[in-house]
């Protein structure tokens, strides 16, 4: 009891508690019982919630029952029936990651029926079904594995509201008991001592706000997201189909602008860009594309799609993939000895000659190894390539100005104006 209350020293590097215990210690300690609690909450949110909502979205005699079930636990504030339902079971590790999966599981049912809902009304789904699968089997084989995208994000704010969830229920003493450290009971147990010794909260306070800002800063990073690829996609119609947008198209556009995201028209269809379009009011960009008016193909956009980026203030990466590039190239046959990284400038150059300046082109982000040096510019072998690309530049009449945008500082800026601030780049 002699180093009870110690002040942060060399010895006791963030202090001692009121039965002389060192903080720092219990902190770390602390920091397995957070994380253990909320990763065994996501897997039994993810698992519970996917289980819910391919049930309520697949068997439509389930989703009203299954529906209003989930709509009656979201009702009530997460916390306070984490606490009541914790009240009943009583508090311990367990019981809270039962309680805080019952409140966070409602949500993950809804973002997968709604999935679901629009994957079983594709093609394959009948098609397997006209085949003689049972319902067993399309779920498993063809439901399941492509309802599971939207909660690889979802998942990372679980974590991150579970280990926040876990404090709060265990700081008024419904979760984690003494003596077993766990950031929240920490700071019940400081709130006596704020004035002799504030370092008691200090510390469990900051490894709570690192720990759920870096889950949330992690979900985040997914801050860029395009709707389709080739062909059509739950949401859109891609490259090489024709079509608007799916049913569940808005839906997605609704849930990027509630968290702040930035929409790829990339690979839309011409219909689906436009509908895209009149329905975002968000920042957007076309990362790898390149111009109609050099290269006729549904894959690039014409002129007036190009307008439309440019003037929502979006910026256009060229693309490198050489069937991109140059008209007629035939791929197999075609040698990449007939485009070159000037050729890339002539997409920019058309695209600056649309609006008059240089501020929404630069390098696309399609050079990630997905093709091979047949068909890329046969100036270009390596990243380190890219580095001719200012000479290039130069000769067409861009200035250093000019080229320092193109290179980088039209992504810089348009991401800066457009990310959180806890997500935006360092400039």
């Amino acid at each position: 009891m002699r180093e009870r209350l110690q002040a942060p020293s060399a010895e006791h590097w963030m202090g001692t508690d009121a039965s002389g215990r060192d903080i720092y210690s219990r902190a770390i300690y602390g920091s397995r019982v957070s994380v253990r609690v909320g990763y065994a909450v996501v897997a039994l949110t993810t698992l519970f919630g996917l289980i819910i909502g391919v049930a309520a979205g697949f068997y439509r005699w389930l989703d009203g029952l299954l529906m209003r079930t989930m709509d009656g636990l979201m009702a009530f504030p997460s916390i306070f029936l984490a606490i009541a339902i914790l009240a009943a079971l009583g508090p311990n590790e367990n019981n809270v990651i039962v309680a805080l999966t019952v409140t966070q599981a409602p949500s993950t049912a809804r973002i997968v029926r709604g999935v679901v809902l629009s994957i079983k009304e594709f093609d394959y789904i009948g098609a397997a079904r006209a085949s003689g699968a049972r319902d067993l089997r399309v779920l498993v084989w063809h439901v399941v594995p492509n309802s599971l995208a939207p909660l690889i994000v979802q998942s990372t704010f679980i974590l991150g509201v579970a280990v926040l969830s876990e404090a709060g229920v265990s700081f008024v003493g419904a979760g984690i008991q003494p003596p077993t450290a766990s950031w929240g009971n920490m700071l019940s147990d400081a709130k006596r001592y704020l004035y002799v010794a504030p370092w008691m909260s200090y510390f469990p306070g900051i490894f709570i706000v690192l720990a759920v800002l870096g889950l949330n800063l992690l979900g985040d990073g997914l801050r860029v997201l395009g709707m389709t690829h080739y062909m059509d996609s739950t949401y859109a119609h891609g490259t090489g189909t024709e079509g608007g947008l799916k049913e569940s198209g808005p839906d997605l556009l609704r849930a990027m602008a509630e968290v702040g995201m930035i929409l790829d028209l990339t690979h839309l269809a011409d219909q689906s860009f436009w509908e895209a379009l009149d329905l975002w009011e968000g920042p957007v960009i076309a990362s790898h594309q390149n111009a109609r008016a050099l290269v006729p193909g549904q894959r690039q956009f014409d002129d007036d799609q190009l307008r439309a980026v440019i003037e929502r203030g979006g910026v256009v990466g060229g693309a490198l993939d050489a069937w991109m590039m140059v008209p007629g190239w035939v791929r197999g046959e075609t040698r990449p000895g007939v485009v070159n990284l000037d050729t890339l400038v002539d997409h920019m150059a058309h695209v600056c000659d649309l609006v008059g300046n240089v501020r929404h082109v630069a390098i696309g982000s399609d050079l990630d190894g997905g093709y091979g040096t047949e068909q890329t510019p046969r100036d270009l072998d390596t990243i380190a390539d890219l580095q001719k690309l200012p000479g290039l530049l130069r000769a067409r009449g861009f200035g250093d100005d000019d080229v320092a945008a193109v290179l980088h500082g039209n992504w810089l800026r348009l991401l800066d104006a457009s990310l959180p601030e806890g997500s935006r780049p360092a400039s």
